[in-house]
């Protein structure tokens, strides 16, 4: 659960779109929950409110149209967000949030990688602060941004790293196109043609954090820093999935193509990294202290994974490296 005033500004900031700009997804709910968690003070989450929100655009709000109809048909309608938002609203109101998501998720996984992973994080964070509305935005947002890929499910006895190094041909980042997502369909679409096996045939969610975690480390990159977001992301609706090697495989495909749509080659050279100087304390002051939406998520994101894998230092010093520079 998350503090008054946290779910205050979250419950205000509904009235704001999860898109603005150019096709780029907001943060706030997420960092406000991320903030509060990390004892961010009232000061301190009306500041981050009040700069994030200005760049935001309203929601264009539009009566319940009574002909929806919510089927696989017009997921990946970013046109139709707000009947989606209507349709979960009303979901909300018949059944638990435990059966609805048990009901929907399944369904929404196979196109996990849409908007670059933020549906799935902004849900994740939005069960932390249990605000049904901002349940129902995440899934409407999940389903009008819903990207399926389609590669299938055929297997091979390599690991994560031979099939990351043998696809290093298909990377590319497709430096005319303006976002993550256009660049994951640039990709796919190659991939697809080449009917590439992508899909390991041992498969287990921390192997993929792991790796995600690693390539991260590597590379501080923008599209590879969500894909270590979406796998803590991911834990937390993990039982949700009726089947979760199924849930994986969407999982690691979207994460795979996402690391091939930066252009960066593998190079399986361990990070090379110093040892984090800082403390887990100083690291979340400074995260705290900061207005960065990308800074607090992972700053979250890594100590909470630490707490839960102790003897991983790459938690630390990913998170040291992200309040460094953003200083």
């Amino acid at each position: 659960m998350v503090s008054k005033t946290c779910r205050s500004l979250i419950e205000q900031g509904l009235v704001y779109h999860p898109v603005y700009g150019s096709g780029f997804s907001t943060h706030v709910p997420m960092s406000l929950v991320a903030l509060d968690d990390m004892g961010a003070t009232e000061r301190q989450l009306n500041l981050y409110y009040s700069i994030a929100t200005s760049r935001l655009n309203l929601r264009k709000t539009q009566p319940k149209d009574t002909t929806f109809n919510f089927t696989t048909n017009v997921l990946g309608r970013s046109d139709l967000f707000e009947d989606f938002f209507h349709h979960f609203t009303d979901k909300l109101n018949e059944v638990s949030i435990e059966q609805l998501l048990k009901d929907v998720i399944p369904v929404l996984m196979e196109g996990v990688g849409g908007a670059a992973f933020h549906p799935l994080i902004r849900l994740s964070y939005a069960l932390k602060s249990d605000c049904r509305a901002e349940i129902a935005v995440s899934l409407a947002y999940w389903a009008s941004e819903y990207l399926k890929l389609g590669n299938g499910h055929q297997k091979n006895n390599e690991d994560l790293k031979n099939i990351r190094s043998r696809l290093d041909a298909f990377a590319s980042d497709n430096a005319s196109l303006s976002t993550i997502t256009d660049r994951i369909k640039a990709v796919n679409n190659t991939i697809q043609k080449a009917g590439t096996v992508i899909q390991p045939k041992e498969l287990t969610l921390e192997n993929i954090k792991t790796f995600s975690l690693t390539e991260f480390a590597k590379n501080d990159n923008f599209t590879l820093l969500h894909t270590v977001t979406a796998c803590h992301a991911y834990t937390s609706i993990a039982h949700y999935c009726e089947n979760s090697e199924r849930s994986l495989r969407y999982l690691w495909e979207a994460i795979l193509i996402s690391q091939l749509s930066t252009g960066i080659k593998y190079n399986s050279t361990p990070p090379k990294t110093a040892v984090a100087k800082m403390e887990w304390p100083h690291i979340i002051k400074q995260a705290v202290n900061s207005t960065d939406d990308h800074v607090i998520k992972l700053v979250y994101t890594c100590r909470d994974e630490n707490n839960n894998t102790p003897t991983n230092t790459l938690y630390r010093f990913v998170a040291q490296r992200a309040v460094n520079k953003s200083s």
